[in-house]
């Protein structure tokens, strides 16, 4: 009897832990920041490319980025750069080489006076107040010389990894973003370009115009002189 109390009581310390346990949830959420990017060629530029946020989750997401394809000659880096991170998944520590990670987070009311480092906080559609996320950026420089005009494709691959309860990675997920970097000076300048052609056409005209004028006033002197 005393062998099932102590197995009852037991089961009774273990329960609580057990039923604690919530399911894992594992958010990717993510905004593309930038789609189409102004430049002058031999212009350096870091823009925002991709937003990064965990509400939904209760899992940390950490994210890996790649550079899949970007213009020959131009210098493109990814912000924050492939760094090793440490990390403490139920008492076993594991390396983890990522970009970033995205801890679960919910919106708020405010945003900080004193933001936190590397975080920023956006309105999202279904969402109330400010949405924590972490930024990816592009520091992209276009080579001096390059035309003005032309459009140039730039695109990013991301992965998110979750770890499990083993620390081993339990699931992943990529998603793919595309930026156009479109080559213009920013200084605004307008005219009327005339072609050759319909300048050409106009002294034809005047040309004409004046022959006439030659002709009448012959006429007129001579009618003049016959009436007298």
């Amino acid at each position: 009897m005393m062998k099932v109390a102590l197995l009852f009581s037991i089961f009774l310390m273990f329960t609580p832990l057990v039923m604690a346990e919530e399911a894992p949830k594992y958010n990717f959420g993510t905004t593309a920041a930038a789609g189409t990017i102004l430049m002058e060629p031999g212009q350096t530029m870091k823009v925002p490319a991709i937003n990064f946020f965990n509400v939904y989750g209760n899992r940390i997401t950490h994210v890996t980025l790649t550079l899949v394809d970007f213009p020959k000659g131009w210098n493109v880096k990814i912000e924050p750069e492939l760094h090793e991170v440490q990390v403490n998944i139920s008492g076993t520590i594991v390396t983890s080489t990522e970009n970033l990670y995205v801890s679960p987070s919910q919106a708020i009311a405010e945003i900080p006076v004193i933001p936190v480092e590397g975080t920023e906080y956006i309105r999202m559609g279904g969402i109330e107040g400010y949405v924590p996320t972490k930024v990816a950026y592009l520091n992209i420089t276009v080579p001096p010389g390059t035309p003005l005009g032309g459009s140039y494709k730039i695109s990013v691959k991301a992965v998110a990894s979750w770890y499990g309860q083993t620390a081993n990675v339990a699931l992943s997920q990529e998603r793919s973003f595309e930026y156009v970097v479109k080559t213009a000076t920013h200084s605004f300048s307008e005219e009327v370009v005339v072609q050759q052609e319909k300048t050409e056409k106009t002294d034809y005209t005047m040309y004409i115009v004046v022959v006439v004028m030659l002709v009448v006033a012959i006429g007129g002197y001579y009618a003049g002189k016959r009436k007298k």
